[in-house]
């Protein structure tokens, strides 16, 4: 992302460091993803992994998972990485 022209000063004035730290600050409990979690590989009902190169952009599976958009995928596995595990916890983030 740094390597573009347009967008480097940006990125580089965010400092995503310093919103994590204010997230783990303000949040009783932060829920985080690893960096290498292969999120758009990953099927969310059977838990197999795909060759996924870049120029495909609907994510199929034979196990009878719907077909959806390889980003609005990878943000469902993510979602589901992130949440809780405790059910408590979680009936509370629904209401």
């Amino acid at each position: 992302m740094v390597k573009n022209r347009r967008l480097s000063k940006a990125i580089f004035d965010v400092s995503f460091s310093e919103v994590r730290r204010q997230l783990e600050y303000k949040t009783i409990r932060l829920h985080t993803v690893d960096r290498f979690f292969p999120s758009t590989k990953l099927c969310m009902n059977c838990g197999q992994l795909h060759d996924m190169p870049l120029n495909k952009r609907i994510f199929k599976c034979d196990c009878g998972a719907p077909d959806m958009g390889r980003d609005h995928h990878a943000a469902t596995n993510i979602l589901r990485q992130g949440l809780p595990y405790q059910p408590v916890e979680r009936e509370a983030l629904a209401n």
